[in-house]
């Protein structure tokens, strides 16, 4: 998933708030630009159907790498890892759509979306985060939206599998089945297929042969014929054709 997709989808959830909400600790520690960070987390807050950052703590350079006056919410979105970017936007996305819901059975404040994930470094190296994310401010839709703060805990010492999980904490009596079975389908149907055979899979779409896929990414025909066997195989399903329609009607390439 694109970054401006991600907008596009958020920008589709209808709050319905009927007076503004804030956390009051967490807005005061912006405005003093005094939010603890530690030395493998960074924190970003901002307005997430207009993606404007209200702050962003300095150690992401040290995490990342990246100089910290280039950092953007849609570069950090772009450093997911490829592979997990798509699951993790729509699992996020499906946390905002319920967040009326979770707003009506007590303090929206106390719930808050997990997930962990890969990123990516400067240098091209992945590190596993456990991302946190929870609302901080509500705005009546008409003049604003929803304001929500990012932690980001570099947890690569321990954890290092490709697994992508997430869930929503909060109080027990909430009644928010999270992931539902159709989010944990989204999941499955979008972590078939690795990055190499989802490059394979969009030059399929475009009417490549085995032979022209090869000298387009470097490598044997053999081995394009390998990899197309193993999806067929994957998405259980009988040639390519079918294997290009459905790729294509659940929006993996």
């Amino acid at each position: 998933m694109e970054f401006q997709t991600f907008l596009d989808k958020m920008r589709t959830v209808k709050f319905q708030i009927q007076e503004p909400l804030e956390r009051t600790t967490v807005i005061k520690a912006i405005e003093e630009q005094s939010l603890v960070t530690l030395h493998d987390h960074f924190v970003l807050c901002l307005d997430i159907q207009n993606m404007i950052p209200e702050y962003l703590s300095p150690s992401i350079e040290k995490i990342l790498g990246y100089p910290y006056d280039v950092f953007t919410p849609g570069l950090i979105f772009s450093c997911i890892h490829d592979e997990d970017r798509t699951v993790i936007a729509e699992a996020l996305f499906k946390f905002y759509d319920n967040i009326n819901e979770l707003a009506s059975q007590g303090n929206i404040f106390d719930y808050a979306f997990k997930a962990d994930y890969r990123m990516r470094k400067q240098n091209g190296d992945y590190i596993r985060i456990l991302g946190d994310v929870s609302c901080y401010k509500l705005i009546p839709e008409e003049t604003g939206g929803v304001y929500t703060i990012h932690n980001f805990i570099d947890i690569s010492a321990f954890k290092s599998s490709n697994t992508v999980q997430f869930y929503v904490s909060g109080p027990e009596h909430n009644t928010i089945v999270f992931p539902d079975e159709a989010l944990l389908d989204y999941k499955q149907t979008h972590s078939l297929f690795s990055g190499r055979e989802k490059e394979i899979l969009k030059l399929l779409a475009q009417g490549y042969n085995s032979t022209r896929i090869g000298e387009q990414l470097f490598l044997s025909p053999h081995t394009v014929d390998t990899h197309r066997r193993k999806m067929l195989s994957k998405a259980k399903l009988e040639n390519t054709t079918e294997l290009i329609s459905f790729c294509i009607e659940n929006k993996i390439i």
